[in-house]
C-alpha cells in the first residue's frame, strides 16, 4: 500500500494536481487519496480497491498495472474486481502503431471468490452456487506461485475492527502449505457440529502462556467477543482451513 501511494503521489506531482482535485476528477470522494495517506501513516494494513486504482490511473495519465506494481506505465489495466466476466480488459492503444497492447498477466493473479465467512451462521454447505462466483486480482507473488489460493467475502460484525463487511479475504490451504500456526495471524476457521452443519468464519490466532491456541474475534459487537479454544467444545470440531494472505475491499 505504501508503494502504491508513493506512485500515486509521484503522478500527482507530474500532473500538477492536488490529492483532493484528483480524487474528485476520478469520480471518487474528495478524501479518497487523503484516506489512503492516513491508512499508510497509521499502518492500518487496509488495502485499496481496483475500482479506485482504475479511476485514479485514468486521471493521472497512467495505468492501474503501474500504480499496483510499478510496471508497464503505458500498458494494460484491470477492471473493477466485482465484474466476474471482465477482469482484465480495456487495453490502451499503443500511440505509435494503434495496436492493442496485450495484458501483462504475469504480474496479476486472479482468485475466485466462492463463499462467505460469517460467525453465527450455520449451514450444510459454506460454498455458493457457481453462478454467484466472481474473481478478484491480487499480486502474482512468487512465494505463492505453487500454492492454491481461495477467496471468501466477509459478512457480519464478528471481525469488524479489522475487516469491514464485504471485504474479500484471500487465503491458502494450511494442509497444502504445511506452515506452522503463527500467533497474531488471521485464519479462516470451520466449526462443525454433531449434525454436520458448519460455520465458517475468520479469527485472529492467539497462543496463551500455557501453549494453548485460541481463536479471537476482533469486534465491537458484544455478541462476538468471546474467544474459542482451538480444541473446541464437546460435540464440535474446530478446523483451521488456511491463513489469510490478502484483503480486497471497496474504497
Amino acid at each position: 500500500m505504501k508503494e502504491i501511494l508513493e506512485r500515486i503521489e509521484n503522478r500527482l506531482k507530474l500532473a500538477g494536481l492536488s490529492a483532493r482535485a484528483a480524487s474528485k476528477k476520478a469520480g471518487l470522494t474528495e478524501d479518497a487519496i487523503r484516506n489512503m495517506q492516513r491508512r499508510v501513516k497509521s499502518n492500518s494494513g487496509q488495502g485499496v480497491s481496483t475500482k479506485t486504482i482504475q479511476a485514479l490511473a485514468q486521471v493521472l495519465g497512467t495505468t492501474p498495472a503501474w500504480l499496483l506494481e510499478g510496471d508497464n506505465p503505458g500498458g494494460d489495466f484491470i477492471s473493477n474486481y466485482g465484474n466476474a466476466n471482465d477482469n482484465i480488459a480495456n487495453f490502451q492503444l499503443n500511440e505509435q502503431n494503434s495496436k492493442p497492447l496485450q495484458p501483462d498477466r504475469s504480474r496479476i493473479r486472479l482468485v475466485t471468490v466462492k463463499s462467505h465467512v460469517e460467525a453465527g451462521l450455520w449451514d450444510e454447505s459454506i460454498q455458493w452456487t457457481e453462478g454467484k462466483w466472481y474473481t478478484v486480482p491480487v499480486p502474482a507473488d512468487g512465494k505463492f506461485s505453487n500454492v492454491s489460493l481461495y477467496g471468501a467475502e466477509t459478512r457480519g460484525p464478528s471481525m469488524n475492527k479489522i475487516y469491514e463487511e464485504g471485504t474479500v479475504l484471500i487465503y491458502d490451504n494450511i494442509h497444502e502449505t504445511q506452515e506452522e500456526l503463527i500467533s497474531g495471524k488471521r485464519y479462516i476457521i470451520e466449526r462443525i457440529d454433531t449434525s454436520d452443519e458448519r460455520e465458517c468464519t475468520v479469527k485472529t490466532l492467539h497462543r496463551d502462556p500455557d501453549g494453548a491456541y485460541w481463536l479471537v474475534p476482533e469486534s465491537d459487537d458484544p455478541r462476538f467477543q468471546k474467544p474459542l479454544r482451538v480444541s473446541g467444545n464437546e460435540g464440535e470440531t474446530i478446523r483451521i482451513v488456511g491463513r489469510v494472505r490478502y484483503r480486497v475491499s471497496e474504497e
